[in-house]
């Protein structure tokens, strides 16, 4: 899996081929480029950095991992390829670039969310792992400094994501040095948007649940903070502003 910061989430790379024609790639980490000898950008996953076939236990079982992977999250990708093929100026766009292109734009809604669920698909996988992570002293004195301690915070962040109503995502972002949790209904995205870098995603569409809950959301909120990889919450932190700590 490539390596990547969370700014690279929209990277953008451009370069010529040695037959003088241009090709296109987004830098993805849950996604494969594929150079095409025209200016195009194509979509395609790749593995996530845990196997499907054990789950993401003891949040999501296998048989859901699959389906949300592999059914719901492709059928995005897919749908994004579809709606940018043949409109000049967006298939070559960088995520960032498209995302704040569309969204304004009654008339590429579709689109705005189709790729806001891409997005926040890859930082929701990126953001749990088998057993989680634990959370190191910087991240928790962090997290202490701005909701008073890390109880505080989880309740703030379940009652947001249990709050949602219908589809929708919950954040952990940080927007001038400090961490805030924002919600987004149906595919609408963080990404984009000025002087935010995301950090941690939970996925509260229903389809991210229901296999393995039923309609108990509320348990599946809670139970998410048993797999959060809170060293890759970190990293991401270290990245953008090194000097936070």
């Amino acid at each position: 899996m490539m390596k990547r910061t969370v700014a690279s989430v929209l990277s953008f790379q451009r370069g010529l081929s040695s037959s003088s024609f241009a090709r296109t790639t987004f830098l993805c980490p849950s996604f494969k480029p594929i150079q095409t000898p025209i200016k195009r950008t194509f979509y395609t996953l790749q593995p996530l950095k845990y196997p499907i076939e054990d789950g993401v236990l003891p949040f999501i079982s296998p048989t859901s991992l699959n389906t949300h992977y592999h059914h719901v999250n492709l059928s995005y990708c897919k749908l994004v390829n579809d709606l940018i093929m043949g409109k000049e100026g967006l298939n070559a766009m960088s995520p960032k670039d498209l995302i704040a292109r569309v969204k304004y734009d009654a008339s590429d809604a579709l689109l705005y969310h189709s790729l806001g669920s891409v997005l926040n698909h890859v930082l929701f996988f990126e953001s749990i792992k088998p057993g989680g992570a634990k959370m190191s002293s910087d991240m928790q004195k962090l997290i202490e400094l701005n909701y008073g301690n890390v109880e505080e915070f989880q309740r703030r962040f379940n009652r947001n994501a249990n709050s949602i109503f219908g589809n929708g995502w919950t954040f952990l972002v940080l927007r001038e040095g400090r961490l805030e949790i924002i919600n987004t209904k149906d595919g609408a995205t963080v990404y984009g948007e000025e002087g935010i870098e995301p950090l941690l995603c939970l996925d509260v569409w229903e389809h991210s649940y229901f296999q393995d809950y039923e309609n108990r959301r509320s348990d599946y909120v809670a139970r998410f903070w048993k797999v959060v990889d809170w060293s890759e919450v970190e990293r991401k932190i270290k990245n953008l502003t090194p000097d936070i700590w």
